[in-house]
């Protein structure tokens, strides 16, 4: 469950690929983090990571397969459908995953050395 207190309805039940799509920082554009830095994210339950002031969301973790699933889901959602109906504000048109980027321990040390190998 996504809380948020700047849409209307104030809490948005979303699947995790929307989700994902609804924060800018978890794809960083389009590379989807490793599993145990967007767990990382996806413990904390607030909004200190590029999410707006004011929105959090029920904690919890995925497993390896369910983050294999996530990748295969982001990868084959309709962008258009998605956009239609808002419930993601930032759709890639394309999602990277980059193993070589995997080695970070934290997450805005991921994100620096996304940006420095793709800028």
């Amino acid at each position: 469950m996504r809380h948020d207190i700047h849409r209307q309805s104030g809490s948005v039940r979303a699947t995790l690929v929307e989700f994902v799509m609804d924060n800018l920082w978890l794809l960083h554009w389009r590379w989807i983090p490793p599993l145990h830095l967007l767990n990382g994210v996806l413990q904390t339950g607030g909004s200190d990571l590029g999410t707006s002031p004011g929105t959090w969301w029920s904690t919890g973790k995925l497993s390896t397969d369910e983050s294999e699933r996530l990748v295969v889901d982001l990868c084959a959602v309709n962008r258009e459908k998605l956009r239609s109906n808002r419930r993601a504000r930032f759709i890639p048109g394309r999602i990277v995953v980059d193993h070589s980027l995997g080695n970070c321990r934290r997450f805005l040390a991921w994100l620096r050395k996304v940006r420095a190998a793709y800028a």
